[in-house]
């Protein structure tokens, strides 16, 4: 038995291995080590982990060298088809340039070098020009916070950029406890699922601040029957947030579109007046030296305490379904119905509220006085089929690569087909839900797999599973 045993070390220590991008390959002469290290890193929707699976895969046989570059070859015609999309391929490789350091470790120019010779991608074509190549601290400044956001969130540059200015006031003042004069209430407009709530949420944990959803189609004025947007962050309290927590928090009036009665039929004169009264009770919120009272029902003797408006934020989202025909009406285009841009005009009708201003918040319902106090309006693009494809194999947190590596761990590897992932997000696109419905469509996809799944033990060797279009298809079908 010993005598095995030393045999078998002694195997172990001839063994040959190469590392090249930060990935130890054995060197068996059955493959070119380099090359496949190389094709890793350059595939998009190849994470860290998923590459040092596939090496063990290819040293083990489980997949064959032709299969490997056959794989390989259609993900990197995927980065390829991106080189025209504006700024496709730099966030995207940046992405997996700092998910590739954490695990393994960055490519030494040698192996640029390599990829540049055999694979033709510079390496600012693959990462671009720009000052740096990484983030750094997102706290440094509002530029550093935009670029942590935009990993997460995907074909809203501009409305990132702009949403970062604001947010890094109120982190300003939170970090250095001072009452900001300068920030000011902010209104996110943009179709559902174009990524508003995630845009919020990735600011608000890098400011590490608790974010306060108020849904303003649930809320009624102070001293109106119902529940009142004080009530509703006062419940923080009861949930453990502590009032020192809540005095720089960020308060998000959510579906704020809601808040008027807009186009719709009301009895009487009750929706104007609550509508009204409720925008009055809002503006308290921008009141100088305003506080509101929260009672902390959790206490034995009801202790109630004063919240200072001075230092919340205030962020105001809505998808405003409809304004686009108050803003056709200004522009005089309701007769161009149909098309998506106005050659005659420049107008482009795929996305109208680019286009608002004040006097069309005002048709809608808002008080002038309640518009006067928001300071900054920022309009999120609807997202194109591209656009929503880009966010499954690239965004951080992808809701794809979350199957993908659960099915890793089950030595299942998962490999989906370009056109099967394209489909996905064709039909997420006509859904109107964005990329809200790209969760769903995917579960609905795979729930077959999950069902019949047989739990897996650790040593087991994986196995390869394709998902095409045709599958992806059949499991979508309504039955």
């Amino acid at each position: 038995m010993e005598n095995k045993s030393n045999k078998t070390v002694r195997k172990q220590k001839v063994k040959k291995s190469q590392n090249y991008f930060g990935l130890e390959i054995e060197d068996n002469g059955k493959f070119d080590a380099l090359n496949v290290a190389a094709r890793l890193f350059l595939c998009p929707r190849i994470t860290p982990e998923h590459a040092i699976k596939m090496v063990d895969m290819l040293e083990k046989g489980s997949i064959t060298v032709e299969g490997f570059r056959e794989r390989t070859n259609e993900f990197i015609y995927e980065l390829v088809s991106l080189k025209n999309t504006p700024k496709g391929i730099t966030s995207i490789m940046r992405n997996k340039l700092e998910a590739w350091e954490k695990i393994l470790k960055a490519p030494t120019q040698e192996e640029y070098e390599y990829i540049e010779t055999f694979f033709t991608f510079s390496k600012e074509t693959l990462f671009g020009n720009e000052q740096q190549q990484q983030i750094g601290d997102p706290l440094e400044s509002p530029i550093s916070m935009a670029a942590y956001v935009k990993q997460y969130v995907k074909g809203q540059d501009d409305a990132i950029d702009k949403l970062a200015v604001p947010f890094f006031l109120h982190h300003d003042s939170k970090s250095k406890k001072y009452t900001s004069r300068i920030k000011t209430p902010v209104l996110l407009m943009g179709p559902t699922g174009s990524g508003k709530s995630e845009m919020i949420r990735h600011f608000a944990k890098i400011c590490d601040c608790p974010v306060i959803r108020i849904n303003s189609s649930e809320i009624t004025p102070t001293g109106w029957r119902g529940i009142s947007a004080t009530d509703v962050i006062a419940r923080e309290l009861k949930n453990g947030t502590t009032i020192d927590d809540l005095k720089y928090a960020i308060i998000v009036f959510h579906e704020f579109d809601k808040i008027t009665h807009h186009n719709q039929n009301i009895i009487g004169t009750c929706g104007t007046d609550m509508d009204n009264d409720m925008m009055r009770d809002i503006m308290r919120f921008f009141e100088t030296d305003h506080s509101l009272h929260l009672e902390d029902s959790t206490h034995p003797t009801g202790d109630t305490y004063r919240l200072p408006v001075d230092n919340l934020l205030i962020v105001f989202d809505g998808a405003f379904s409809g304004m686009e025909n108050i803003i056709k009406k200004r522009l005089n285009l309701r007769q161009k119905v149909g098309f998506s841009q106005n050659s005659s005009s420049g107008y482009d009708e795929s996305n109208l509220l680019q286009y608002v201003k004040t006097e069309d918040l005002e048709e809608w319902g808002y008080m002038p006085e309640l518009l006067g106090r928001i300071g900054e309006t920022v309009v999120l693009n609807p997202l194109s089929t591209d656009v929503i494809y880009e966010i499954m194999i690239s965004a951080k947190e992808s809701v794809l690569q979350s199957h993908i590596e659960f099915w890793l761990k089950n030595n299942i590897d998962l490999q989906f087909d370009e056109k099967a992932l394209r489909y996905i997000a064709s039909e997420a696109y006509k859904s109107g839900l964005g990329f809200r419905n790209v969760k769903a469509l995917l579960a609905k996809a795979l729930k077959s797999m999950y069902f019949n799944m047989v739990q897996s033990s650790s040593t087991q060797e994986n196995t390869i599973v394709k998902i095409s279009e045709e599958y992806i298809k059949e499991h979508l079908r309504v039955r």
